[in-house]
């Protein structure tokens, strides 16, 4: 590879880091009233690799998962304008009920780093809009008195939370 194309991914990559966030601080908390909930069930399995020609691999039942679709409205319509969310979990939510949604608003980017000795995927995360459908990772169920009723993180919501490091340092 010349040296110039090298010189330019360089520099879009050092442009990428400068622009990209960690993923804690591109979620955002929103308010929302419930219109409709649809709970849909997947079964999952996981297949052994078989041979290139030879007889299909055996697949196996691992389980299933959820995944709630929320027609919602807005608290503030004119600058929200999200109207579904998808939540990868169980939630108890219930048409009509207030909810505070942590909503993962971002782009993201990556790219294979073959430069090094060992090859590595580079990722990068960028604020954007909201979008008319978006991804819950927490959902906050809210009583009338707007005190909590109760939480339900998705399956991720890990991987948005800021790095804690417990009592040893780990």
């Amino acid at each position: 590879m010349s040296k110039r194309i090298e010189e330019d991914r360089e520099r879009m990559r050092e442009e990428r880091e400068k622009r990209s966030k960690p993923l804690y601080d591109l979620v955002h908390e929103e308010t929302f009233i419930v219109q409709a909930v649809r709970a849909y069930s997947h079964s999952t399995s996981v297949s052994e690799i078989g041979a290139i020609g030879g007889p299909p691999a055996p697949s196996h039942e691992t389980g299933y998962t959820q995944q709630i679709k929320l027609d919602v409205l807005s608290i503030e319509p004119s600058t929200i304008p999200v109207r579904k969310l998808t939540f990868d979990g169980l939630t108890t939510v219930r048409s009509g009920e207030k909810i505070l949604a942590l909503i993962p608003r971002l782009d993201s980017e990556s790219e294979r780093d073959t430069s090094v000795l060992y090859e590595r995927e580079n990722h990068w995360h960028f604020d954007r809009a909201y979008k008319s459908e978006e991804r819950a990772i927490r959902i906050t169920i809210l009583q009338p008195d707007g005190n909590i009723a109760r939480e339900e993180h998705a399956v991720d919501f890990h991987h948005y939370q800021r790095p804690n490091y417990n009592s040893q340092g780990h």
